[in-house]
């Protein structure tokens, strides 16, 4: 038996979004964008997360805090939009290890928030777990996709 309580919960989450958040360092290569768009789209698909909504930040540097899609992306976790993130690599949120560690250690189980990651291999094993390797956060990323 559902309540009316649950149904509420249950309607809440469903308007949720999945926030695919994409960024280059080198602006005007919207090419690799759209790269980056289009199969995290089809992973998100794959993986039957629901209700995508685009996050990109062109020409960043992923140790730029102030990504000004980065920082919408996390205003919108603040007011408890967001139950998902995919990204395709760790470091399109973050290059250095205490900026993503406290993002996946504290703002992610805060939020109740399902984190992502293409090439890292990361899925949530079970609601809001996630088990991280940081190890190539150490290492430049040589290729963006």
């Amino acid at each position: 038996m559902v309540t009316a309580g649950m149904e509420a919960i249950m309607n809440r989450q469903s308007n949720k979004i999945t926030a695919i958040y994409t960024r280059i360092d080198y602006p005007g290569n919207s090419e690799c964008i759209q790269r980056q768009e289009q199969a995290l789209r089809k992973y998100a698909e794959k993986m039957g997360l629901p209700n995508l909504a685009f996050y990109s930040d062109d020409g960043y540097n992923g140790a730029d805090p102030g990504r000004p899609y980065f920082q919408r992306l996390l205003n919108d976790i603040k007011q408890g939009k967001v139950e998902n993130i995919v990204v395709h690599s760790l470091d399109r949120l973050y290059r250095d290890y205490m900026s993503i560690s406290q993002l996946i250690d504290e703002l992610l189980p805060k939020w109740q928030i399902n984190l992502y990651s293409l090439r890292d291999h990361i899925i949530p094993q079970s609601p809001h777990l996630l088990a991280v390797s940081y190890t190539h956060l150490t290492l430049p990323t040589k290729l963006e996709v």
